[in-house]
């Protein structure tokens, strides 16, 4: 004779106090959805927080909310929402595992075969917690990517913006990238207006391409948001040497002479 076995769950004194358990209560329909979950605990208590129609077919949205008596509308949002806060896996082959089931349940036998089962849905949990770290992975280095995409983008518009003007100068080009790169460091970073507004003020400064390098390198020095005259360095002027002849140095001793008798 198979041995049989008694399920139940052992919900804590405070498990109505837990953080994601207070958040869902908060919501619209929350009693609602909690309602549910805790239906959802008592139907997989005793397939290890397995829960499938059968080894063939998965719960489909409609089967649960047939068998929970829960409005379908109900049953989607909250499947959506247990999902996000981590109480609740889809597995690829469709069934929903219920990651509560292993720290609630209570059971009247503990023999080989439920050691066996514990330790498959341990690994089946580890292997979908793998799945999704590797995916978060991969988004971080497509995002990452991207990124460095978009910023090369930012130097080629910029390029662009510049030639528009006719000035397809290297030089003047790398030292505008210089100064709208400058602009970002400073927490000022240019729009594409802005960027025609310094080009249009550069030209009214300066009519030569040496002139307007010069200035946005002043700029950039100086780390100044806009762009301005550029300021040569002040130098002092010389004395030109005083020449005195010789018939003007025999008056200034002749008068000196006079002065003092």
């Amino acid at each position: 004779m198979a041995e049989q076995r008694y399920y139940w769950l052992r919900l804590k004194r405070d498990f109505f106090k837990r953080h994601d358990i207070r958040i869902i209560e908060s919501m619209p329909n929350g009693k609602d959805y909690l309602l549910f979950y805790l239906k959802l605990l008592c139907e997989s208590v005793d397939h290890d927080g397995n829960l499938r129609f059968s080894d063939q077919i998965p719960y489909s949205e409609e089967m649960l909310s047939t068998i929970t008596n829960t409005n379908i509308d109900i049953v989607r949002s909250a499947i959506n929402i247990f999902t996000q806060l981590g109480m609740m896996d889809i597995l690829d082959d469709g069934t929903i595992f219920m990651n509560e089931v292993t720290k609630l349940i209570g059971s009247a036998v503990d023999n080989d075969n439920a050691n066996r089962q514990r330790r498959f849905r341990e690994k089946q949990k580890e292997l979908a917690l793998q799945e999704r770290y590797e995916c978060v992975t991969k988004n971080n280095e497509s995002k990452s990517n991207s990124k460095n995409k978009s910023k090369s983008n930012s130097k080629s518009e910029i390029k662009t913006l510049i030639e528009d003007f006719g000035w397809g100068d290297e030089e003047f080009i790398s030292a505008f990238i210089g100064f709208v790169e400058m602009r970002k460091s400073i927490k000022k970073p240019l729009t594409e207006r802005a960027m025609k507004m310094i080009l249009n003020k550069l030209e009214k400064l300066a009519d030569d391409m040496n002139t307007r390098i010069a200035i946005l390198n002043q700029s950039v020095l100086h780390s100044w948001q806009d762009v301005y005259e550029f300021k040569t360095e002040n130098k002092t002027k010389e004395i030109a040497p005083v020449v005195v002849t010789e018939d003007e140095t025999e008056r200034l001793l002749r008068l000196t002479k006079g002065m003092q008798e």
